[in-house]
């Protein structure tokens, strides 16, 4: 099995990950070799259980792929200052070179990136391009916090709302949680 097959199977099969969204960029043609082809995956992540601090997203990060299956070519970690948390990612390279004749090769390249984010709301919000993929305030990210535990208490979701007190309930455990009223 090929690299980005045994990745893709291992992102499938992790009980602790929720595969949001695969993407394929399409194949890209080398102009100075003729024979030269670049695909591109994205994987877009979250942890099923939500992971909203630099050093719990670095752990979930670090889990995403067995070592079986080799170190990413290249990562960037998480990262924070004092107002914001700044996204990581691995990278992995899959050559593969497929002789066409005695003369010509045909090199095919396949890029394949992984985009972990704290939870499948957030990663949803990115697509959409509702927050940006590379950072975001930390005051930002307790809201998704907030929603995904309250959405993860409840035995619904999304919570099925049948009167004007549990929306005006759930709305004051979003804006104030935790009896901060």
């Amino acid at each position: 099995m090929s690299k980005l097959s045994n990745i893709e199977q291992s992102l499938k099969t992790n009980p602790k990950v929720r595969l949001v969204q695969k993407a394929l960029d399409g194949f890209y043609s080398d102009l100075n070799h003729e024979f030269s082809q670049t695909r591109v995956v994205h994987y877009v992540v979250a942890p099923k259980k939500g992971a909203y601090t630099k050093e719990s997203l670095q752990k979930f990060m670090g889990e995403l792929v067995p070592k079986e299956i080799g170190r990413a070519y290249s990562k960037k970690d998480f990262s924070e200052d004092d107002s914001c948390l700044k996204f990581g990612y691995l990278y992995f390279r899959e050559e593969d070179v497929e002789e066409i004749t005695d003369n010509f090769t045909k090199n095919k390249l396949t890029e394949i990136i992984i985009y972990p984010f704290p939870s499948k709301a957030f990663a949803e919000d990115v697509l959409k391009k509702k927050v940006a993929p590379t950072s975001v305030k930390k005051e930002v990210l307790n809201n998704y916090k907030s929603f995904h535990r309250l959405f993860n208490s409840r035995k619904s979701y999304p919570p099925k709302i049948t009167n004007e007190y549990e929306f005006l309930s759930m709305l004051s455990q979003i804006l104030f949680p935790e009896g901060k009223r």
